[in-house]
């Protein structure tokens, strides 16, 4: 069975929730919700530029809630700003980014981050990227790292001569970062190249970008890959992966 989580890192991220106090655990729920509802509500307010941002809040309602719901919230209330600058997900993700960039290594946003760029808004408790790693590159990501993450040299080392994928955790937030090897085929090649930013992002787009830094290579902009064809079928086999490997590695703990 096909699994994107090693299952010594599964266990290592397990046993970090179960630590966790249960304020802790609702902070990160509450967290995940925040950021892929902003990624969610960008992609409206690309779609259509001239709406407002209450008009904006109040189209995503009705897109995800129905018609009756948006039409209360219109009459009784407003639909709250996230803030998305101190999200874990970002204090996650961050200085696995500033890594690659400092060993110029190429790569993109996958999974549920980009998902929730595109519109269709995903929360799950890692974050996924592609990257063009080399052999070398295992000792100076780990020692780049350091002491924040959990992070095997032997599993990055054995998933980039395989061309698989390796995890690692950012201890304090607890969140997975899942990072697949590019492969040589022609789609990698072609994402890895490309040039989508992520400057149309709207209103979070200043603290997306900064805590991201998201380019695929030094001094060029964010990207993350356009892959209309297929990504909900993708996203679906991943999602479902990820929930087996879960219920497996629980199975295998308890």
């Amino acid at each position: 069975m096909l699994s994107d989580t090693s299952l010594d890192a599964l266990r290592v991220q397990i046993e970090l929730l179960r630590k966790a106090t249960p304020s802790q655990r609702f902070r990160l729920v509450c967290d995940l919700t925040t950021t892929a509802v902003e990624l969610s509500r960008a992609a409206i307010r690309r779609a259509d530029p001239e709406l407002s941002e209450s008009e904006a809040r109040l189209r995503w309602a009705e897109l995800h809630y129905g018609c009756p719901l948006a039409d209360q919230v219109r009459v009784h209330s407003r639909i709250a700003a996230g803030e998305m600058s101190q999200v874990p997900l970002f204090a996650a993700l961050k200085p696995v980014i500033e890594a690659f960039e400092r060993l110029s290594v190429s790569y993109y946003l996958g999974g549920s981050v980009a998902s929730s760029f595109y519109g269709v808004p995903r929360t799950t408790l890692d974050v996924d990227l592609v990257a063009d790693l080399e052999a070398g590159h295992a000792p100076p990501l780990i020692a780049r790292l350091g002491d924040k993450y959990y992070a095997s040299q032997q599993a990055i080392s054995d998933a980039i001569a395989r061309k698989s994928c390796f995890n690692v955790i950012h201890l304090p937030t607890m969140f997975k970062v899942d990072v697949f090897v590019a492969k040589p085929r022609r789609y990698d090649r072609q994402a890895l190249a490309g040039d989508r930013g992520l400057s149309s992002l709207g209103g979070v787009a200043e603290d997306f970008m900064d805590c991201l830094a998201g380019r695929h290579h030094p001094q060029q902009a964010p990207v993350v890959p356009a892959r209309p064809a297929g990504f909900r079928t993708t996203m679906a086999r991943c999602l479902g992966s990820a929930s087996r490997s879960r219920a497996s590695a629980r199975r295998s703990v308890s």
